[in-house]
């Protein structure tokens, strides 16, 4: 059975440090086995730590849990590729193109609370609320 794939938003991991989402409950609810393999996108971690007057303590919590997950920090030309091509199909923001395409070349689903990401309609792309 081939392990399942997450990508985290940026708003599931900001929801997360204000308390509004639990990704540990999430992501224990999930059967034991295989466990999933869990990613962010360089964006993703960018958003995560760029709250106006974030207090040091506030960055070293969100560091700890985006350590948490492994990050694709470059964006090879799968992805530039595919983010492009959501951004000329939808007029979709960069980075939530770069986010939904990282997941779509991962083959992956993507968690996020964001609403054009949750109403985004493309092939390979799933996409769930938590």
């Amino acid at each position: 059975m081939e392990r399942p794939k997450y990508v985290l938003d940026s708003t599931v991991i900001i929801n997360h440090l204000n308390k509004k989402v639990d990704i540990e409950a999430f992501f224990a609810a999930l059967p034991a086995l295989p466990k999933a393999d869990r990613f962010i996108s360089c964006f993703t971690a960018i958003e995560a730590l760029s709250k106006p007057d974030m207090t040091d303590a506030e960055i070293a919590e969100a560091n700890t849990l985006l350590l948490k997950f492994v990050s694709i920090d470059l964006i090879g030309p799968a992805i530039k590729n595919t983010a492009a091509a959501i951004r000329r199909g939808t007029k979709m923001l960069t980075p939530d193109a770069v986010i939904a395409a990282t997941a779509i070349v991962l083959s992956a689903k993507l968690l996020s609370n964001d609403d054009h990401l949750l109403k985004l309609v493309w092939p390979g792309y799933s996409v769930q609320s938590i």
